[in-house]
């Protein structure tokens, strides 16, 4: 018997004991998961931004300080536009307007009008170019009120 291995003998215990499985825990958890999944379905994701633009007074406009001025608009369709003349892009403006500037001699005051229906993100494309061409004192055109 030299060969064979030796036998172990399990003793069998009948005391009623039973794996279970606690699932507390897991009931948590899922009750967790639950309360985070119904609080997130309640946000409301919209793809516009509300902008209410302000209305101003001729007269403070007009005593805003004269500097030499261009005008970017922003339209509808996404078109934009220095002077009334179509810009291809926002490198393309902000190249044109550092010549403008260096024209000058001093830096441009910018007047960004967007159309009400324009997009943000052409808007903020725009203000890109800006900043890359080093113009920072940008006004944004807003509707004046009627004169009383």
């Amino acid at each position: 018997m030299a060969g064979e291995a030796p036998k172990i003998r399990l003793k069998s215990r009948d005391d009623g004991f039973e794996p279970a499985f606690n699932n507390t825990s897991l009931t948590d958890v899922i009750f967790i998961f639950l309360i985070f999944f119904i609080s997130l379905s309640q946000i409301r994701k919209d793809e516009t931004v509300k902008l209410e633009v302000p209305t101003v007074d001729r007269a403070a406009e007009a005593s805003a300080e004269e500097a030499p001025r261009v005008v970017v608009e922003v339209t509808a369709d996404g078109r934009v536009l220095l002077e009334g003349q179509p810009v291809a892009n926002p490198e393309a403006l902000a190249r044109d307007l550092r010549g403008r500037q260096e024209q000058a001699g001093k830096e441009l005051r910018v007047r960004v009008r967007g159309d009400t229906n324009a997009a943000f993100g052409n808007v903020l494309a725009v203000l890109a170019g800006l900043a890359e061409a080093g113009l920072f004192k940008i006004e944004f055109a807003v509707q004046t009120k009627a004169a009383s």
